[in-house]
């Protein structure tokens, strides 16, 4: 009997100790293994995506920024203006011929002078659609807001670029690709489309932005002589208000 026991305690003593870690080729172990290998295919798989690049164009990488996508206007004419009141002084002084305010300087000074007397309020805005009337605008027309990418838009050469002549590769050709010598030349670039003027009349200059509704400008849009709106800076290329601009003053300027 006391060998019996003794067997029965080694037999206990010998047992592996980690349960964690099963006998090798048993169905558990395979199992951990193959999770193992899909975890880590995983984790290459992802350091490989192109969305974990260093050249991630969506600046998924915190090391690098984001491509900004870059754009241009085609042109609806050869010219474009920019419409705002800043910098044109005392307008009152040049629509109703009243004293010159020394203190009008900028936009606050214009919108402090008409919202302290109903009287000048009620004679600018008089004078103003007697003058919209007398240039007999209709139909509609689109303004951009003065930001940089869109300055820039209109500034810069229209894209794409026109490739030169000897870059042109066809597809019937593309056997022969391999036997051409390299192109010598860079693509050719448009010069810049237009020619940049800044409106300096106020009576259009109120008028217009009076009258702009989301950027779009309508014959008939009755005048309103508000903050929200003789704040805002647009610049438009289209014909219609490129004439007014020239015809009623317009100065060349570089955006």
């Amino acid at each position: 009997m006391a060998q019996n026991n003794q067997q029965t305690n080694n037999t206990n003593t010998n047992q592996p100790a980690n349960t964690n870690n099963p006998p090798a080729g048993s169905l558990l172990r395979r199992t951990a293994n193959g999770q193992n290998t899909n975890q880590a295919q995983n984790n290459n798989t992802n350091n490989n995506s192109p969305f974990n690049s260093r050249f991630n164009r969506f600046g998924n990488n915190a090391n690098n920024a984001p491509e900004r996508p870059t754009w241009t206007i085609t042109p609806m004419s050869m010219a474009g203006v920019r419409i705002e009141l800043v910098g044109l002084g005392d307008p009152f002084f040049r629509i109703l011929d009243t004293p010159l305010d020394k203190s009008i300087h900028d936009i606050e000074g214009i919108l402090k002078r008409l919202n302290e007397g109903h009287k000048l309020f009620q004679q600018l805005s008089e004078e103003l659609d007697r003058r919209w009337e007398k240039i007999g605008f209709t139909g509609a027309v689109m303004l951009y807001p003065v930001h940089k990418n869109i300055q820039l838009a209109f500034s810069e050469p229209t894209m794409p670029v026109q490739p030169a002549a000897q870059d042109l590769i066809f597809e019937d050709d593309s056997d022969n690709q391999a036997s051409q010598p390299a192109p010598a030349n860079s693509p050719v670039a448009q010069t810049t489309p237009y020619r940049m003027f800044r409106a300096i009349d106020p009576a259009l200059i109120f008028n217009i932005l009076g009258r702009v509704r989301g950027n779009v400008l309508v014959d008939g849009t009755p005048l309103a002589l508000e903050e929200g709106f003789l704040k805002q800076s647009y610049l438009c290329d289209d014909d219609r208000i490129v004439e007014l601009a020239l015809a009623t003053g317009a100065i060349e300027e570089a955006w």
